[in-house]
């Protein structure tokens, strides 16, 4: 079984409980393949683009776990706004 894991660094925690829970069932057929890319990069290159016009970003998930309503590097550097979701 290969389980294939691709998101932003949010979905690494699932995907590592994945390898847990196949560990703890004693599965020896198991296979993660995984492609993460970090949020912070990406948004650089979107907001870096000639053609933006974001004005905020609304992700409920980092603004509570890195506590980001508003101030960030990113933020302050591209004038954006981190908002507390919808």
């Amino acid at each position: 079984m290969v389980f294939f894991g691709v998101g932003f660094e949010t979905t690494a925690p699932a995907n590592a409980m994945s390898v847990h829970l196949a560990k703890q069932r004693g599965l020896k057929n198991f296979s993660l393949l995984v492609s993460h890319v970090l949020v912070p990069p990406a948004i650089e290159a979107i907001m870096s683009s000639p053609e933006n016009k974001v004005q905020a970003f609304c992700w409920r998930a980092r603004v509570q776990r890195d506590g980001l309503l508003g101030v960030s590097p990113l933020a302050e550097k591209y004038g954006f706004r981190w908002c507390d979701g919808l």
